[in-house]
């Protein structure tokens, strides 16, 4: 699992966490990641105000990584959109090969974006039967860090799946 946070028009890494390792938290800045092919930057990407992602896609050259990779405006926004529905990205290789991550927003007081947590493994581990349990797990744990983050949820029933903000 890895936390991010939104710098320079990337996902900047701030924390790394290895299950079985000995050091099993690593604090850490960097790699800065892009952010339009990788789940921790779709993440955050999609829950930036909608000049913030215009602005993105005009200042950013969408470069293929991988045959995956996105890498027509258009296509990134209709992805961007999905990612707001259901409340988490999908990197299906398209930043490394065999590698596929969810990412969720973590958002703090007063709804604000703060950052976003991914979880990566092989397309067999994250893509395939375990997928929609992985998503409700990362879903909670970013639920939980935000709230821890000072988010709440409000009298109207938005969540943090939208940030709050009706799109």
């Amino acid at each position: 699992a890895r936390i991010a946070i939104w710098s320079g028009n990337a996902a900047l890494v701030t924390l790394l966490a290895l299950p079985k390792a000995e050091d099993a938290f690593s604090r850490q800045i960097g790699p800065r990641v892009p952010a339009y092919c990788s789940a921790l930057g779709k993440a955050l990407l999609a829950y930036l105000e909608p000049e913030q992602i215009e602005a993105y896609l005009e200042e950013t050259e969408l470069v293929r990584h991988t045959p995956s990779t996105i890498v027509v405006a258009e296509e990134l926004r209709r992805d961007l959109e999905r990612i707001r529905e259901r409340g988490y990205a999908i990197s299906a290789e398209e930043m490394i090969p065999g590698v596929v991550a969810l990412g969720a927003p973590i958002f703090g007081r007063r709804r604000q974006l703060v950052g976003a947590i991914s979880l990566s493994a092989s397309p067999a581990v994250v893509a395939g039967e375990s997928l929609d349990t992985l998503a409700d797990e990362l879903l909670r744990t970013a639920a939980a860090i935000s709230q821890e983050m000072g988010y709440y949820k409000d009298l109207t029933g938005e969540t943090a799946r939208n940030g709050g903000r009706e799109r």
